[in-house]
C-alpha cells in the first residue's frame, strides 16, 4: 500500500508538474502576447512621432522659404523705392548736359568728374537690375511710354522722335514711363 501511495504521489506529481508547465507556457504565451502588443504600440507611436517631426520639419522649412521670399520682396521694394528717388537726380544731370553750348564751355576737369558721378549713380540703379526704358526711334508702346506731344516727320505714325523724360525698368516692370513725343 505503501508503494501504491508513493505512485500515486509520483504519478500526481508528474501532473502538477505538467499543469505547471502548462500554466508556465501559458503564462509565457501571455507575456509574449502583451510584449508584442507593446512593441506594436511602441511602433505606432514611434511612427507617431516620425511623421509629427517630419510635419514640424516641413512646416519649419515652409516658414523659412516664406520669411526668405518676404526678406527678398521688402529689399526689392526698398530698392525701388531709393532708385525712384534717385531719377530726379538723373534728369538733372540729362539736363545739365542738355545745353550743348553750355555744356562745352565748362571746365573739361569738372565736366569730368561731373559725368564720373553720373556713371557712379547709374552703376547703382545697374547693380538693382534697373534699365532704362528704350524709346527713341522706337514704336510708340503706351505700356512703356508716356506721349507728352506729336510733331510732323517722314516717319511712320507713332514712332518716338524725342525722349522728354527718361522712363525706368525693374525687369519687366515699368517704374517710370519714359515719356515722349511721337510722329504724327
Amino acid at each position: 500500500m505503501v508503494k501504491n501511495d508513493r505512485r500515486n504521489d509520483d504519478e500526481c506529481n508528474d501532473e502538477l508538474t505538467e499543469e505547471e508547465e502548462i500554466v508556465a507556457e501559458v503564462s509565457q504565451t501571455e507575456k509574449i502576447k502583451q510584449l508584442r502588443a507593446k512593441l506594436k504600440e511602441s511602433e505606432t507611436k514611434r511612427l507617431q512621432e516620425l511623421e509629427n517631426l517630419q510635419r514640424s520639419k516641413a512646416d519649419f522649412l515652409n516658414a523659412k522659404r516664406r520669411l526668405e521670399e518676404e526678406k527678398s520682396t521688402i529689399r526689392s521694394s526698398e530698392e525701388v523705392r531709393l532708385a525712384v528717388q534717385l531719377f530726379p537726380l538723373l534728369d538733372s544731370f540729362a539736363q545739365a548736359k542738355a545745353d550743348e553750348k553750355i555744356w562745352g564751355s565748362v571746365d573739361k576737369s569738372w565736366r569730368d568728374g561731373f559725368l564720373a558721378i553720373e556713371n557712379q549713380l547709374r552703376s547703382i540703379l545697374t547693380a538693382m537690375n534697373i534699365t532704362e526704358v528704350e524709346a527713341l526711334n522706337e514704336h510708340f508702346d503706351p505700356n512703356i511710354h508716356e506721349a507728352v506731344g506729336t510733331k510732323s516727320s517722314d516717319h511712320e505714325p507713332e514712332v518716338v522722335l524725342e525722349v522728354v523724360q527718361t522712363g525706368y525698368m525693374k525687369g519687366d516692370k515699368v517704374l517710370r514711363p519714359a515719356k515722349v513725343i511721337i510722329s504724327e
